[in-house]
C-alpha cells in the first residue's frame, strides 16, 4: 500500500475515535413540551390547592384576577407553562403556552409549581402583546393567604400581580418572583391546530381545542371557590313572580337563574346566590355549597349567606303583604344554631356575623329583625 493510502485510511478510521475521546458528544436535545400532559398536570395543580375543599387565597385577589398563569417549573430555571384570561365573571378564555425565565437560580431551585395573579390591566395588556417582565419594582408582589391576612379587602390590593409558589411541603406558599413571561407562539399553534394570535385566544374570539376544556373549566372552579370568613344575614324578600316570600329552595333557584347569579364549583353549575335558606317551619335548606362563593353581597361573597323566608322591613312589608313580617320562633332557633356549627367550623368570630345592611345600601334584613338580641345569644356561653 502506498504511503499516501495508507495515511488517508488512518485518517478516516482514526481521527473520528480521537475525536469522540477528545470531545464527548453532545447531550441530546430536551424532549418536545407535552402539551397534554402540561394540561393534566396544570388542572392537577389547581385541584391540589383546593383539595380540602377551599381555596386558600383571598376572594378579593380571585375576583379581581384578570388573567392567571400557572408554570410547572420543577426547579428549573426556564419552564413552560399556560396563561388564560378571564372573559367574564364566570367564563375564562382557552390556554396560551408561555414560557417563564426565572432571573434568580436559586429562587428557581426552589420553585415547583407557580401561580400568578394578575390585578392589574397593564400586566394582562402586556401578557397578550406577547411579553411581560416581573420583579418587586415591577409591582409583582408575594401572594397573601387567607390564613395570614383574613380580612384582605379590594382596598388593600396594590400590586400588579400576586404570586405564590406550590411546594410537596406545602400546598400554596408567597413567592417573590423575577424574571420573564414569553409566549411560546409555535407550541401555542400546536396545541390549537392553526395558525391563531394571542389577542384571539386570550380575548375569547378563538375557541379553545377539545383538549384544553377540562383545564378551562378547572380555571373556573378555582376561581369561585372559597375558604369562608364571616356570615351574612338577609330575608329573602319576595319573589317577582308571586309577590310572595319563597316558600322552597327551587323557587329561589329559579329566580336567581333569571338574574344571573349562576356560578360553576366543585364540577357543578348552582344559580342560587345564599349558601342557605330558613324556612318558617325552621326547616333549613342547603343552597349552593359552603365553599363556593356566594352572590349575595358584594364583596363580601366568601362569607356564607342565610337568608329567612319573610321581609322584615317595616318600609317594605308594613301590613305583611310581602310574606312574614318578622322571623318566627323556629327560624331563630334555625338560625342561631347553624351560625354556630358554622362559625366553629371555620374559626368565625361573632364580629364575622352581620347583616346584609351592614355591608350594603339596602333594609335586609329589615329593622324587624332583632340583630342586636340575636348577636347576644349568639355569643353567650
Amino acid at each position: 500500500m502506498k504511503k499516501s493510502a495508507f495515511l488517508l485510511l488512518f485518517t478516516v478510521l482514526y481521527l473520528p475515535l480521537s475525536a469522540n475521546r477528545d470531545h464527548p458528544r453532545k447531550a441530546p436535545a430536551p424532549a418536545p413540551f407535552d402539551v397534554r400532559q402540561s394540561l393534566h398536570t396544570s388542572s392537577d395543580a389547581l385541584l391540589d390547592v383546593i383539595k380540602p375543599g377551599f381555596n386558600p387565597i383571598p376572594l378579593a385577589i380571585l375576583n379581581r384576577t384578570k388573567c392567571v398563569i400557572l408554570i410547572n417549573s420543577k426547579g428549573a430555571q426556564t419552564a413552560s407553562g399556560l396563561a388564560s384570561c378571564r372573559l367574564t365573571a364566570n367564563r375564562w378564555s382557552g390556554p396560551v403556552i408561555v414560557t417563564f425565565q426565572s432571573a434568580d437560580r436559586v429562587e428557581a431551585s426552589r420553585n415547583r409549581e407557580l401561580l400568578v395573579l394578575m390585578v392589574n390591566t397593564r400586566a394582562t395588556q402586556s401578557v397578550v402583546r406577547g411579553q411581560w417582565n416581573l420583579g418587586a419594582k415591577l409591582g409583582t408582589m408575594p401572594g397573601p393567604l387567607i390564613a395570614t391576612a383574613p380580612g384582605f379587602r379590594d382596598s388593600d390590593i396594590k400590586a400588579e400581580a400576586y404570586t405564590y409558589n406550590r411546594t410537596g411541603s406545602q400546598k400554596l406558599a408567597p413567592v417573590q418572583l423575577t424574571g420573564s413571561v414569553k409566549v411560546d407562539s409555535p407550541t401555542t399553534v400546536g396545541l390549537y391546530g392553526k395558525v391563531v394570535k394571542v389577542p384571539s385566544i386570550l380575548k375569547g374570539r378563538t375557541k379553545p381545542p377539545n383538549i384544553a376544556n377540562d383545564y378551562v373549566k378547572m380555571v373556573d372552579s378555582f376561581f369561585n371557590m372559597i375558604t369562608p370568613v364571616g356570615i351574612i344575614i338577609h330575608h329573602s324578600a319576595v319573589l317577582p313572580t308571586t309577590n310572595r316570600a319563597p316558600e322552597n329552595v327551587k323557587q329561589v333557584d329559579e329566580f336567581h337563574r333569571e338574574r344571573g347569579f349562576a356560578v360553576v364549583c366543585n364540577g357543578q353549575l348552582f344559580h342560587i346566590a345564599y349558601q342557605y335558606l330558613i324556612l318558617p317551619n325552621g326547616k333549613i335548606k342547603a343552597g349552593r355549597p359552603e365553599n363556593c362563593q356566594g352572590a349575595h353581597a358584594y364583596g363580601y361573597n366568601a362569607y356564607l349567606g342565610i337568608a329567612l323566608a319573610g321581609d322584615f322591613s317595616s318600609a317594605d312589608n308594613p301590613k305583611g303583604g310581602k310574606g312574614l313580617t318578622q322571623p318566627t320562633a323556629e327560624q331563630m332557633r334555625s338560625l342561631e344554631e347553624l351560625c354556630r356549627k358554622i362559625m366553629e367550623r371555620y374559626h368565625i368570630p361573632a364580629t364575622n356575623v352581620l347583616r346584609h345592611s351592614d355591608v350594603s345600601r339596602t333594609h335586609c334584613p329589615g329593622n324587624r329583625f332583632s340583630f342586636q338580641e340575636f348577636k347576644r345569644r349568639l355569643i353567650a356561653p
